[in-house]
């Protein structure tokens, strides 16, 4: 489709914004091969109207990643979801019965719960499918197969991956050398995985174990200990100052240029979504559309 077109549909969207032309100028866009711009314009439009059902149908369809949530874990038994600009408390008592949540992960179009007693619980549900982990274990969203891992350590075998719905151990791959206290509780590519690494080993970081993480786009963003109002970013050589992000149950610093700090919701690929971490435990992580969805029907049920 030739620029002159694109700029005719254009004009004549901003002049009558009629929905019917908005939605002819994005499909100009994506056959124009400008997808990003259409997926950029339709994630404005959903923010300043969360209830626009054809908006919301268009990117579910198109591109789920373009308008993407946050859960936060707040108190034992409940997140945070960051949607857009706003954001609401989700109880999690029934669904979890009544069990404190340990760990969280996003992987395959599902936010994985698991708790105390090791049961697994996912959202969107799948019915008849709780997956149960193992004690000692760390979650893992591996998104290259698009399957759930917990990282586990035995006496017999040492640490180990294996899927979450097979309590077969796989030896664990990748990660040899990765230190213990900068395990990130999700594999979005070998290159993140390096990239911590060369963190651990980069003379002078001075990471320390309290300290926040996060894992956006993929690359890590970290706090060092002698500089605990500002984050490092060695594989983007970059530098940030920290804001602090607020929930009910406490608060934790982040980057302000990372997506999460500008509250940019758009991820390019799974591998972009992000992942925030602090002392071993995981805060928060990011999910696409479709699961945002799901959590929406759970507050209006609830």
């Amino acid at each position: 489709m030739s620029d002159e077109r694109l700029r005719e549909l254009e004009r004549k969207w901003q002049e009558t914004g009629a929905d019917d032309d908005f939605f002819s100028y994005l499909s100009a866009l994506e056959r124009g091969g400008r997808k990003h711009d259409a997926s950029k314009l339709a994630n404005t439009r959903l923010r300043n109207q969360r209830n626009d059902t054809r908006t919301l149908a268009y990117l579910l369809e198109h591109d789920p990643l373009a308008y993407t949530g946050w859960a936060l874990r707040e108190g034992p038994l409940a997140i945070r979801v960051l949607d857009g600009d706003e954001d609401y408390r989700i109880p999690l008592d029934d669904l979890c019965d009544s069990t404190p949540i340990e760990n969280m992960a996003y992987v395959n179009s599902h936010l994985h719960l698991i708790t105390q007693d090791f049961v697994q619980q996912t959202i969107p549900q799948t019915p008849g499918k709780h997956g149960r982990s193992a004690p000692s274990f760390e979650a893992i969203a591996d998104h290259h197969n698009k399957q759930l891992l917990f990282r586990s350590w035995t006496p017999d075998i040492g640490h180990h991956l294996r899927l979450a719905e097979n309590p077969s151990p796989i030896p664990l791959p990748n990660t040899e050398g990765l230190p213990e206290h900068l395990s990130p509780g999700k594999i979005t590519s070998t290159r993140t995985i390096q990239n911590l690494i060369r963190i651990a080993e980069r003379p002078g970081t001075d990471y320390h174990t309290t300290h926040p993480y996060l894992i956006e786009d993929d690359a890590v963003w970290y706090a060092p200990v002698l500089l605990p109002n500002q984050f490092l970013c060695p594989t983007k050589n970059e530098r940030s100052d920290a804001i602090t992000l607020l929930t009910s149950s406490g608060a934790t610093r982040i980057p302000t240029k990372s997506r999460l700090g500008r509250r940019c919701n758009i991820a390019a690929s799974p591998y972009d979504l992000g992942i925030l971490g602090s002392a071993g435990n995981i805060t928060a992580v990011e999910f696409d559309l479709h699961c945002l969805e799901a959590l929406r029907q759970m507050r209006r049920e609830q």
